[in-house]
C-alpha cells in the first residue's frame, strides 16, 4: 500500500498512464482488503480464487515488466547498429571516392604510358633503322 502511495506521489500523473501500473495497484488493494476481510471471516476458500486470480495478474504484471525491458534493450542495441552502420558507409562512401581517384590516376598514368612507349617506340625504330644503315656502310667499307 506504502509503494502505491509512494508511486502516486513520484509519478504524479504519469503513474496513471501505465495500464499495468493502475492494474498492479488494484490488484494490492483488493488483495489486501480481502486479506483483512479474510483474517475475520471463515469463509476463506471462497476469497481464495479471487486472490488466485490477483496473484495471476502480478504475474502477469512481471511479464509485462520482462518485456518491457527487452524491448529498451533491443532498442538501444538497434540505435547503436544504427549508428555503426551510419558511420560505415560514411566510412564506405570516403573508400569509393578514393578508389575513383586512384582508379583515374590509373587511367592517366596508363595514357602517359602508352603515349611514352609510342615516343619511345618510333625513336627505337629511327635507331635500328639508323644502325642497319650505319652497319650496312661498314660492312661495306670493309669490303671496299
Amino acid at each position: 500500500m506504502m509503494e502505491i502511495a509512494f508511486k502516486i506521489f513520484v509519478f504524479c500523473l504519469e503513474f496513471f498512464h501505465h495500464k499495468f501500473g493502475i492494474l498492479d495497484s488494484i490488484n494490492v488493494v483488493v488483495s489486501f482488503v480481502l486479506d483483512i476481510i479474510l483474517l475475520f471471516q471463515e469463509h476463506e476458500f471462497e476469497a481464495l480464487g479471487l486472490l488466485i486470480l490477483l496473484w495471476l495478474l502480478c504475474l502477469a504484471k512481471i511479464i509485462d515488466g520482462t518485456i518491457i525491458l527487452v524491448k529498451t534493450r533491443s532498442e538501444q542495441q538497434l540505435m547503436r547498429l544504427k549508428q555503426i552502420n551510419t558511420q560505415l558507409a560514411a566510412k564506405i562512401q570516403h573508400l569509393e571516392l578514393s578508389c575513383s581517384e586512384k582508379e583515374q590516376e590509373i587511367e592517366r598514368l596508363n595514357k602517359l604510358l602508352a603515349t611514352a612507349r609510342t615516343a619511345w617506340q618510333g625513336k627505337l625504330e629511327v635507331y635500328l633503322l639508323h644502325s642497319t644503315e650505319w652497319s650496312a656502310r661498314a660492312c661495306t667499307c670493309e669490303r671496299g
